[in-house]
């Protein structure tokens, strides 16, 4: 029997396929674009605050820097994906239950692991960030409350993965869209007693009570995946498993990461003043958030490519697989390009619906430094969407080595040897340009070799 990814138009096949990774993949953005929403409303100001604008710049660098963990998270939830749905389409529940109580034990262990090491080093990870002083207090804070709770991060990741691989897209959603309600409402409550720190608070305890739900889902009478008896004897080499599956993935969603901190921490030195500092690191930290949501739909566009050019290659159709792949790519593109025209001209009127301050002047420099950032980046919305989903599509043929040596010299080399050279020249306008050309060049190098990666990999087993 064919898969349904092997017929039909490829239009039509992946949007009934991608659309709901793309609003899964949404929803999980949207915890930092509200906790930044949030923050830039309800921060206390006034004597003996940092201001709103300093609590911006300060939730930015923490979830920035709590990122990385979660990279680590991905790379296993990608395998558990890959080998739990394997062993579901071969009708072996007993494998598949074993795999995820084995793949939820190693990940709730590294979750605790990870979150304690991070929080001790919170103090040193934001020092070496280059927080501006008025920031720093309040966004070790923050990153501390966040490393403590990254088995809550881990967790809700994991569990959201198992249900994808089980072909049920409804927990996932009901889980991510509950966490995020739950945290916008503790995070209104939070915020105005606590800063910054308030909201970081919210997000741990919403993602910890949602991941309660979704393992006494996992783990009750209703669901169909039995864990074998003695499942945890085979740990340590089922995790090896686990790992060496997880790490390309890791690693190319890692060089995207390090170009985030990369541009966050040359800021400091495009700025000219500490107060600039926590002016532009606030509109980058917006800007940033923004992104995310239109990044995170172009990787569930992804996520749908790569599957269905594993698929098709697996059935000899190299054909589809270029077509699935080209397709979805424009796809995506298209979505960006719209996005970008709204961030371009919307700008001077999104960036204040992000912060209410009693000084106009903070107001003017967010908007400001936002809109220049918007006017420059925007134009390579369409080829971060096409480079996204042509990755995904190397991804999807088992080529993850070919792709993370792509994003590594361009979002790590490339954004910092460009950043080197114009930010000396422009100012902050050089590292927005640096951008753009490194988003440009990245799908047109998916773009050149995507079709011979393909090709190689046709007859190769993933």
């Amino acid at each position: 029997m064919k898969s349904q990814l092997t017929v039909g138009p490829p239009l039509r096949t992946l949007c009934a396929f991608g659309l709901p990774l793309v609003l899964g993949s949404i929803a999980h953005a949207l915890f930092n674009l509200v906790d930044v929403w949030l923050v830039g409303r309800y921060a206390p100001t006034g004597p003996g605050t940092i201001g709103r604008e300093a609590a911006l710049a300060a939730i930015h660098a923490a979830s920035v820097l709590n990122f990385l963990p979660m990279l680590l998270a991905n790379g296993i939830s990608v395998a558990t994906i890959a080998t739990v749905s394997r062993a579901i389409g071969a009708g072996d529940g007993v494998r598949a239950g074993t795999v995820m109580h084995r793949s939820m034990m190693l990940t709730l262990m590294l979750g605790m692991a990870i979150g304690v090491l991070a929080g001790v080093t919170a103090p040193w990870q934001i020092r070496m960030l280059e927080v501006s002083a008025e920031a720093a207090g309040a966004a070790t804070e923050c990153l501390e409350v966040m490393s403590y709770g990254t088995v809550t991060m881990f967790a809700l990741l994991q569990i959201t993965a198992v249900e994808r691989a089980a072909g049920r897209s409804t927990p996932p959603v009901v889980l991510l869209v509950g966490a995020n309600l739950l945290n916008a409402g503790a995070s209104v409550w939070l915020i105005p007693r606590y800063g910054a720190p308030g909201t970081a608070w919210a997000t741990v305890l919403s993602r910890g009570l949602f991941s309660v739900l979704g393992l006494a889902w996992l783990y009750g009478r209703s669901s169909d995946l039995r864990a074998a008896a003695r499942t945890m004897r085979g740990l340590l080499r089922e995790s090896y498993v686990f790992v060496k599956l997880g790490i390309p993935a890791t690693l190319q969603l890692f060089a995207r990461a390090v170009a985030v901190l990369v541009v966050t921490r040359l800021l400091a030195e495009g700025a000219k003043t500490d107060a600039e500092i926590t002016e532009i690191s606030a509109a980058y930290g917006v800007a940033l958030r923004l992104e995310m949501i239109a990044m995170f739909a172009c990787a569930g566009w992804g996520s749908a490519v790569a599957a269905a050019v594993g698929q098709c290659l697996g059935a000899g159709m190299l054909d589809r697989a270029i077509r699935m792949a080209w397709v979805g790519s424009l796809a995506a593109g298209a979505g960006m390009v719209l996005l970008g025209a709204a961030f371009y001209f919307g700008a001077p009127q999104i960036f204040p619906w992000f912060v209410e301050d009693e000084h106009a002047s903070r107001i003017e420099s967010l908007v400001r430094y936002g809109t220049d950032y918007f006017r420059t980046v925007a134009f390579a919305y369409a080829f971060v969407g096409i480079g996204i989903v042509l990755a995904e599509s190397v991804n999807g043929s088992g080529a993850t080595r070919q792709s993370f040596f792509i994003d590594f010299t361009l979002y790590v080399g490339g954004v910092w040897g460009l950043s080197a050279l114009l930010l000396p020249r422009n100012g902050i306008a050089g590292l927005w340009i640096a951008l753009l050309v490194v988003h440009t060049a990245a799908a047109v190098v998916y773009a050149a070799c995507f079709r011979s990666v393909l090709r190689a990999r046709l007859h190769r087993h993933p």
